[in-house]
Parts: structure tokens; sequence; C-alpha cells
């Protein structure tokens, strides 16, 4: 028996007995990779607390550098289970 979470989410743990008592694992946002593409700028998460799936980041460019958008964000169009997101 195995625990599976949805698309952009991750399994912390496997299940256990502590105590007696059964603990059954829990699911957490996973990580977007930033792109080591994204040159003369940054992302800013900071509202989500980094580049969490689920978040809308700011895209900031240096100066004398224009965003191609105002912002990106960390989803995934897969169906699998814990399929990882991207920007």
């Amino acid at each position: 028996c195995a625990a599976r979470c949805l698309p952009g989410w991750k399994v912390d743990d496997l299940f256990r007995c502590q105590q007696g008592q059964f603990q059954a694992p829990s699911c957490w946002r996973q990580e977007c990779e930033v792109s080591s593409a994204l040159s003369n700028g940054r992302l800013d998460c900071e509202e989500y607390g980094g580049p969490f799936f689920g978040a809308t980041c700011k895209l900031l460019c240096r100066a004398g550098f224009v965003p191609s958008g105002l912002q990106s964000n960390c989803s995934t169009e897969s169906t699998l289970p814990e399929a990882a997101p991207t920007f």
C-alpha cells in the first residue's frame, strides 16, 4: 500500500505506527525549479513563501531590461500523481 498525492504535491513520509497510533503521510506542495535560462532578472515569489506549486511569481528585471510578461505561474498540466510543477 502506498500513499500518492495529487499533481504538484509530494508525499512527505511513509505510513507508520507511533505509540500505538496510526499516522498517515501528508502531502506537501512541490517546489518549482527556477530555470537557469532566466537571465537578467529573477522571480519574486515572496508572497507565496517561495516558488512552490500554486505560486504566481512576479517577473523582475535588471535595469535596462523589460520582462516578457508580468508574472509566471508554478503549475502542472499533468494528471499523474505527484507530477512535478514547472514555470
